[in-house]
């Protein structure tokens, strides 16, 4: 589902900050 999807991009973007930080 696209709402699913949207979550997985956040969630994956913010793992990718967490990992840079």
């Amino acid at each position: 589902s696209l709402l699913f999807s949207k979550m997985s991009k956040v969630r994956s973007e913010r793992a990718s900050s967490e990992i840079r930080k």
